[in-house]
């Protein structure tokens, strides 16, 4: 439940009556940035989206006489300021008085990214559309039917235009340097498939050269070997003519 005194505010502010919001105000300095809970308005958002051009200067020269901070800009729900609603709503007197006495900032966009000279109609006076911006954003577009398109100068701050242009930049000279490289790293693959077949006969050598020497050699002559074998033969036939002992049985 809400106070008996915010819920006094909120009649009084939402209503644009200074008579009863002045006495409010005296005994609760703070309700000057009171916000609606419900809205986020505070009292300079309901007087800019009343229209009420006196109860805005009013409630901007209370604020000075008390030395309460205040701020002209501050955004209600939907990201809207004060100058947002002036411009909704169509209240050309506050729309110059919140820039031309309070210098509201005509740049600051809500949360669907649109600033105050967007919502003004396409009858506006030029004088009020020069005022708030409205010219100015139309030559930047570069659009002569008034259709916003946003340059890149003004979405990204300077810094990171430069930084993305150099990195481009960049990107640019690796590729050239790529480029130029190709025939190299051409060379240097050719290079490798020549390398690898001139291995495969040295390898073949090398296994030419391992079953030579796992081999047994020989070093007799042929009659040497003939001796051999007949020797062999004779052994043999030796065992096999010696007389059977008698001592087993």
């Amino acid at each position: 439940a809400l106070d008996p005194l915010e819920h006094a505010w909120m009649l009084c502010a939402s209503d644009g009556r200074w008579e009863s919001l002045e006495s409010l105000l005296s005994c609760e300095p703070a309700l000057l940035a009171k916000r609606d809970f419900i809205t986020g308005f505070t009292c300079l958002h309901w007087a800019a989206k009343l229209g009420h051009p006196e109860l805005l200067a009013r409630l901007v020269n209370f604020a000075h006489r008390q030395r309460l901070p205040h701020n002209i800009n501050a955004r209600a729900s939907g990201g809207y300021t004060a100058l947002h609603l002036a411009a909704m709503h169509g209240h050309l007197e506050v729309v110059k008085l919140l820039v031309g006495a309070y210098d509201a900032d005509v740049d600051i966009r809500d949360y669907s990214g649109r600033k105050a000279s967007h919502y003004l109609s396409r009858g506006t006076a030029e004088e009020v559309r020069s005022l708030v911006g409205a010219l100015q954003d139309e030559v930047d577009s570069g659009a002569p039917n008034g259709s916003s398109r946003w340059r890149l100068s003004k979405v990204l701050p300077s810094n990171l235009i430069t930084y993305k242009l150099s990195h481009h930049h960049h990107g640019d000279e690796r590729e050239s340097g790529d480029g130029s490289a190709a025939p190299n790293k051409s060379k240097e693959l050719s290079r490798k498939t020549s390398g690898s077949g001139r291995i495969k006969p040295r390898l073949n050598k090398i296994r030419f050269h391992t079953q030579i020497i796992h081999t047994t050699p020989s070093f007799r002559g042929d009659a040497e070997e003939e001796e051999a074998e007949e020797e062999e033969r004779s052994l043999k036939a030796s065992f096999k003519l010696r007389p059977k002992s008698n001592i087993f049985g």
